[in-house]
């Protein structure tokens, strides 16, 4: 009930609080890597399992924390009836609000395939609606960013991240390596650091 979930909080606390080496109340990149490579974390969530399987209740559901919208089974049915969902929606906008991803697709077809759009829509979980805004504000990000003359380039050293050679290297923002979230999901890093270094922001935002 309530009270397991509680004490469930305040033991995720202690074992955060155990691994902030320095007592700053944030967990640093190595902190944090030695915190999801510890065995304690994994005896955290087995025991959560084992309390909720007493209570025949789910254990921590990130799903429910988060208000997640439930992954639905994605079969080759599913996929072409989404895209096909997908274009029929897009088609239907006021071309003034779509001008970077029409664009997109004059000068860059290969980069607006199905596959890439399937990305678009497992990311707002088949939710077709919210999916084509999420790929119209890509394409005019995209546009804003890098500027006309390399948004429909390829995302290469040698394409549109010409000359962003030194940001791309830094540790802004990195994808923890040999280690995920309980689910089997990806850990990004943020290393704010180099806010403060002398990569200016656009280039920290490419």
């Amino acid at each position: 009930g309530g009270d397991s979930h509680s004490l469930s909080a305040i033991a995720l606390k202690d074992l955060l609080d155990k691994f902030d080496a320095n007592n700053n109340g944030v967990l640093e990149k190595d902190e944090f890597i030695n915190l999801m490579h510890s065995t304690e974390l994994d005896d955290f969530f087995a025991e959560d399992d084992a309390e909720a399987n007493k209570e025949n209740g789910p254990a921590l559901d990130l799903e429910a924390v988060y208000k997640l919208t439930p992954t639905p089974e994605e079969t080759p049915t599913l996929i072409e009836e989404k895209i096909s969902e997908f274009d029929k929606t897009l088609a239907e906008i006021d071309p003034k609000k779509k001008i970077g991803c029409t664009l997109a697709q004059e000068k860059c077809p290969d980069l607006c395939e199905e596959d890439f759009k399937l990305v678009f829509l497992r990311s707002e979980v088949f939710q077709v609606e919210l999916a084509v805004n999420r790929w119209i504000k890509y394409w005019d990000l995209r546009l804003k960013v890098l500027g006309a003359e390399k948004a429909f380039l390829p995302m290469t050293i040698e394409g549109a991240m010409k000359g962003s050679e030194k940001a791309i290297s830094s540790s802004y923002m990195t994808v923890a390596e040999g280690v995920t979230d309980p689910d089997g999901r990806a850990i990004v890093l943020m290393d704010y650091r180099e806010e403060t270094g002398d990569l200016s922001d656009e280039d920290l935002f490419k």
